[in-house]
């Protein structure tokens, strides 16, 4: 029974505090009502701004890396691509951002993997070294995948 009336006072001396600050003068009013519209702005969830990431997107049509979207043949090549895989992914949201990296480290692994051996196009690859770097990728493709599709469907009108 003494915790029900230490637990009623704690409540009636709450309440009473809670009360004390609505009903205070029009300056603490609106300064709570401008505090509670921050905190509502706050967890708006608006639209995420991609347009630096759109910008990084389309301009792989314009050439910034290398012809169209083909393969770098190249050690330059390669360097442009993570170039620009590294400006996407820096622009993608916040909520792609653990996608986009994933994307990252598949090109780069894929850079890699095509400089040892002279930059050959994928399917020029020994079979084996293909079907082995395709197989130690598939998750991260599939994640990459999806990414690309969210920049082409948000990016391309």
């Amino acid at each position: 029974m003494p915790r029900t009336a230490a637990f009623l006072g704690l409540m009636a001396a709450t309440s009473l505090a809670l009360l004390s600050a609505c009903s205070g003068d029009s300056d603490s009013s609106s300064a709570a009502s401008s505090s509670l519209a921050t905190t509502t702005t706050v967890m708006a969830d608006p639209a995420p701004d991609t347009t630096a990431m759109c910008a990084a997107f389309t301009s792989i049509a314009g050439g910034a890396v290398g012809t169209g979207n083909q393969q770098p043949t190249d050690a330059a090549g390669w360097e442009a691509k993570l170039e620009w895989t590294t400006t996407l992914v820096a622009a993608a949201p916040a909520e792609w951002q653990e996608a986009a990296q994933t994307y990252l480290g598949v090109v780069e692994e894929r850079a890699a993997l095509l400089a040892q051996y002279d930059y050959v196009a994928v399917n020029e690859l020994p079979a084996e070294v293909r079907s082995e770097f395709i197989a130690g990728n598939q998750a991260d493709q599939t994640v990459s995948n999806d990414f690309i599709a969210y920049a082409k469907s948000t990016c391309t009108p």
